[in-house]
């Protein structure tokens, strides 16, 4: 009777502490979401960037409570992962998303359990869907089929109308 070793894996880093990067397609491209040119000035567009780029790091804010958490860039944590403007308009198809102050605005707040699984064992792993926490039925991809590192636009697009690879979501891997 021949033998098998199955070998299990367990996350155990607490997700609130720690920086990270989501690649696009659950990990399956070298391509993550960063700054336009770098930047945290107000209102800077998300693009699908190559994941070792130093504005692909972001921060896990849980402090909102309900569900929620808020993006903070690494690079500067006054500024946050936002859909569409500075105002706390509706949330639509197509709506590209920026970095602007962190503050009290709903297009901010992302819905914490489609990207964070927690464990029994405490553990946490980010992983899945990004979808804002007031319009759920949005998730935030990268715009067009393949992904186009440089080019392509973070947005939101209807969850219910991704491809196969798209509808994988992010991964979130640890960032120094």
């Amino acid at each position: 009777m021949k033998g098998f070793i199955l070998t299990l894996c367990l996350v155990t880093a607490v997700v609130a502490e720690e920086h990270f990067r989501f690649q696009a397609n659950g990990g399956c491209v070298d391509a993550c979401i960063g700054l336009e040119n770098g930047r945290t000035r107000r209102a800077t567009p998300l693009l699908l960037k190559t994941c070792n780029a130093e504005d692909t790091v972001w921060f896990l804010d849980f402090s909102q409570g309900q569900g929620s958490v808020r993006i903070r860039s690494k690079k500067d944590l006054k500024k946050c992962i936002q859909a569409g403007a500075e105002d706390q308009g509706i949330a639509l198809d197509g709506m590209k998303l920026r970095v602007s102050a962190c503050e009290d605005n709903r297009n901010q707040l992302f819905h914490k359990d489609s990207i964070v699984t927690e464990y029994s064992n405490g553990a946490s792993d980010v992983f899945g869907e990004l979808r804002l926490l007031d319009f759920p039925d949005l998730c935030v991809v990268y715009r067009g089929t393949n992904p186009d590192v440089g080019l392509d636009p973070i947005i939101l697009k209807s969850c219910d109308d991704l491809d196969e690879m798209r509808a994988y979501g992010w991964e979130g891997d640890q960032a120094d």
